[in-house]
């Protein structure tokens, strides 16, 4: 007889639910996400301002209720996940992805574009944090390394997507709805792309998804041996009982002395304090709470309104400042993350990074040179320089940020800690598109350009302050 959670893998027809996504998986699933939601988060400005008729304060707004529901999906959602957990929230927000995407393409309103927007948003919050989190749990030195390749990916497919967006615009005659119907085919693919059997009922999977060998039972009666004192106190820990007591009679570790009368509970020595069971704390005070939290925190906030300056306005910042179509428009976007990934590919060759606070540094000065940049307007070239200028710090920030904050967290707090540096930085990066829309609206794109630049200033001397503690 089938019992009923096995009736319940049987029917999503993939043999478990959530599906065992292996590492590679997990980075074509970000790859192909990713591609998609930069669709979107460059594109709805075109669309609103064009076929649609709405004004610098109106796409502004459309940003911060992006932003707005990334940050809801973020603390609500994301932040409760375990690693297992998060492989099948990062399918829900690539669904959502689809949803939104297939309903701002069609938008014939200011309203269903808000909703289609709004979508997108959640999937920003949902599925980057948990595709982070599952990446981020693997053990040891090789984790620094595979968040830096989870981030090159990331970079890789961003500046493939905008290309292939210049393509279809340049075909379609500039029409900027039809990338957000091709574009929404992406994330059903990799989910499609994603699904694998899982193990059978009772075996749980390894890293990689496969199930763990099977080992034999010891004979009837007999006790397990332990020869490693911290693994028998961390058994010990782990079979707790809430009121202390230890439920671990019949573990032995070898001892010189005599084995204690029969029947005794050998004697398990308290777990350190460190080890002992607490309550996660909430994402934020996760990363205030240690040096390398609040570095990743300041360098997120430091870049976040830039990058949000660049994503909501870009397209149009080429368009009125600097004279480009929508498909030129989409080529900056293609040199901003080309940069980035350049810089990500040299962070992987390099990982793991020991002077991070200086590779902050560096991308603070890059940072301020791009805005001013576009704060200046004048030829072509030059917004295509201000691009690859501050792409730079967008390919070295996030997977370096990653790296602090998952060296800096407890292995449970880890979930709360990422959807919390995710969860704050999408709070500023919701609050900003609102402030540049009224900018732009009453000084123009050039003076919206130039704001941006008085919280890089203020970061970077919170910035400076922060140095013991920190690696690097």
């Amino acid at each position: 007889m089938v019992s009923p959670p096995q009736a319940r893998r049987r029917s999503f027809g993939i043999g478990v639910w959530p599906p065992i996504w292996t590492a590679g998986g997990l980075l074509v699933v970000a790859a192909l996400f990713r591609s998609s939601q930069n669709t979107g988060q460059t594109t709805f400005s075109l669309l609103a301002r064009g076929p649609l008729g709405a004004g610098a304060g109106a796409v502004g707004a459309l940003g911060t209720v992006s932003g707005a529901s990334t940050v809801l999906a973020a603390v609500v959602l994301a932040a409760r996940l375990t690693t297992r957990a998060a492989m099948a929230a990062a399918a829900v927000g690539s669904l959502l992805l689809v949803a939104g995407l297939l309903l701002a393409g069609s938008a014939g309103s200011l309203v269903q574009l808000y909703v289609g927007v709004a979508l997108i948003g959640l999937s920003g919050g949902l599925t980057p944090p948990s595709l982070a989190t599952a990446i981020g749990a693997a053990p040891g030195e090789g984790r620094e390394r595979l968040l830096a390749l989870y981030a090159t990916v990331l970079s890789a497919s961003l500046a493939g997507g905008p290309l292939l967006e210049t393509a279809i615009l340049a075909l379609a005659h500039q029409n900027v709805r039809l990338p957000f119907f091709l574009f929404a085919a992406l994330p059903l693919l990799a989910v499609g792309l994603g699904m694998r059997p899982g193990p059978r009922p009772g075996a749980a999977p390894t890293a990689t998804g496969s199930p763990p060998p099977r080992t034999e039972p010891p004979p009837e009666g007999a006790r397990p041996e332990i020869s490693n004192p911290e693994a028998l106190r961390a058994m010990a820990w782990a079979l707790e009982a809430d009121d202390g007591t230890a439920l671990v009679a019949g573990l032995s570790a070898p001892t010189p002395h005599a084995p204690p009368p029969a029947g005794t509970p050998p004697k398990v020595p308290p777990p350190p304090r460190s080890a002992r069971r607490r309550r996660p704390s909430p994402g934020p005070a996760v990363l205030i709470g240690t040096p390398g939290g609040r570095v990743a925190l300041i360098i997120q906030l430091l870049y976040s309104v830039p990058f949000a300056t660049v994503t909501v306005f870009g397209a149009l910042l080429a368009r009125s400042e600097f004279g480009l179509d929508p498909a030129h428009s989409q080529l900056g976007f293609t040199t901003f993350f080309v940069m980035s990934f350049a810089s990500r590919v040299v962070l992987v060759r390099r990982s793991p990074i020991a002077s991070k606070l200086a590779v902050f540094a560096g991308c603070t000065v890059l940072t301020a040179t791009g805005l001013a940049l576009l704060a200046s307007g004048g030829p072509t070239v030059a917004f295509f320089v201000a691009m690859a200028l501050l792409g730079l710090p967008h390919g070295a920030i996030f997977p370096l940020a990653l790296s602090l904050v998952a060296s800096s967290a407890e292995p449970e707090q880890l979930a709360a800690a990422n959807a919390g540096l995710f969860a704050v930085t999408s709070l500023a990066a919701a609050v900003t598109p609102a402030v540049l829309g009224v900018t732009a609206s009453a000084l123009g794109y050039r003076a919206m350009a130039a704001s941006a630049l008085v919280p890089v200033a203020v970061f970077s001397i919170l910035l400076a302050t922060q140095r013991r503690g920190v690696v690097g």
